[in-house]
């Protein structure tokens, strides 16, 4: 049965980490959900696992550098103009009556979003970063033609408050699991370990993820410092995509002492491979400056894993909420080796923490749900709901092509 009437194009502009596996199982789950659904990125993209297969449609090729130079503003203006050329193409083609953006496109969204709602579609937009607590004059406008938010923490349902959004068009919904992903997950903790190049009986701390200033590393390595001056059989294992020069994270292990107990793997993760990280843990540790909602989390509860977060954004909501781990009581690394110890010291609580996160990731962050609350959003806004709050006059729809 057809829950949304109009077609949806789910927009992904970059096709990198954790916010393209959300887009591909909530897209996967909005088809079960009966909701005609297209996923629109760039070109070419790493397929992620998922129930159905949804069709993905090219905006344009990927970005051609992992960082752009300083000073690369023409280069820049450029590769945003032939997204936004891709785009319109898909949206003039397809005629969605919802697209639903995964992230920016880039500076001047607020024009593009103005001239999608002139073709017809309504905006849906989610937040999957922190905001900063002030917007620019450019987020700003950009925001103001959004006719739906959807967030996943109390956090940032107020500042979207606090900055003007009317509360009816901001809808709070879960992170859905991620146990497409995690599959298989049966590899034994200690064969994982001997797989990794560490010792079978090896505590494993684990950093998973994008490398990047805001995930605050560095506060990990200090704790771990801390921790491993009378915790002898204490690893460290950092994985994932270094977006930054990883070179001051090795000065400070090295200056610290600890160098030689660190496992340093700075690539993506092939999901085939995520067991062997998650099973060679004793814990997951998210030491965030800011943000508004983790996948990593997810990827530690299909695994069984205890985590432990800083008190930022929604993540600290979601893990003292589900009990599934520990708040650090501050940012600071002492705090955060704190909250270690107390797990290390009661490895029992430990695997009933991990286990109640497998639990929760199987009925409460089941994307059956998410999908089904979100449809009827989008209902909502085919509906004429909080869609006309910025006074644009929609063109009428045409019906799509095939």
């Amino acid at each position: 049965m057809r829950t949304v009437q109009g077609r949806v194009l789910i927009v992904e502009p970059a096709n990198r980490s954790g916010d393209w596996h959300y887009a591909n199982l909530l897209a996967s789950a909005l088809q079960e959900e009966g909701v005609e659904v297209r996923l629109a990125t760039v070109f070419p993209f790493v397929p992620v696992p998922s129930p159905h297969d949804v069709p993905i449609v090219s905006i344009g090729p990927r970005q051609p550098v992992s960082f752009w130079p300083r000073g690369a503003v023409f280069q820049r203006a450029r590769y945003y103009a032939a997204k936004v050329k891709g785009l319109l193409e898909v949206i003039i083609r397809l005629r969605p009556s919802v697209v639903h953006f995964q992230r920016p496109l880039g500076p001047l969204d607020c024009a593009l979003f103005m001239l999608i709602k002139r073709l017809g579609p309504r905006i849906a937009y989610i937040i999957h970063t922190p905001l900063p607590p002030r917007l620019g004059l450019l987020a700003r406008a950009r925001f103001r033609q959004v006719d739906l938010f959807f967030t996943h923490a109390d956090r940032t349902k107020q500042q979207l408050v606090a900055m003007g959004i009317p509360e009816e068009t901001i809808v709070k919904i879960v992170h859905g699991n991620y146990l497409y992903l995690c599959q298989p997950s049966d590899l034994p903790g200690d064969e994982a370990r001997r797989l990794l190049g560490l010792p079978p009986q090896a505590r494993v701390i684990l950093f998973f993820g994008h490398i990047e200033w805001r995930k605050g590393l560095e506060r990990l390595i200090e704790a771990f410092a801390l921790l491993s001056r009378s915790e002898t059989d204490l690893y460290l294992v950092v994985a994932g995509t270094a977006n930054e020069d990883f070179t001051p994270y090795e000065h400070l292990m090295s200056r610290l002492g600890v160098r030689e107990r660190v496992l340093v793997d700075l690539r993506w993760i092939p999901y085939a491979e995520m067991q062997r990280y998650f099973n060679a843990a004793f814990v997951v540790v998210l030491p965030y400056r800011f943000i508004s909602q983790s996948g990593v989390i997810q990827l530690a509860y299909a695994y069984r894993r205890p985590v432990v977060v800083t008190d930022v954004g929604g993540i600290s909501e979601v893990v003292s909420g589900d009990e599934t781990g520990i708040v650090a009581q501050s940012e600071e690394p002492e705090a955060i080796a704190a909250a270690i110890r107390c797990l290390l010291a009661d490895p029992e609580k430990a695997t009933r923490m991990g286990e109640r996160g497998r639990r929760l990731a199987e009925t409460k962050y089941a994307w059956a749900g998410v999908a089904r609350r979100v449809a009827v959003h989008y209902r909502m806004l085919e509906a004429g709901g909080p869609a006309f709050r910025t006074g644009v006059t929609p063109r009428p729809e045409r019906k799509p092509e095939p």
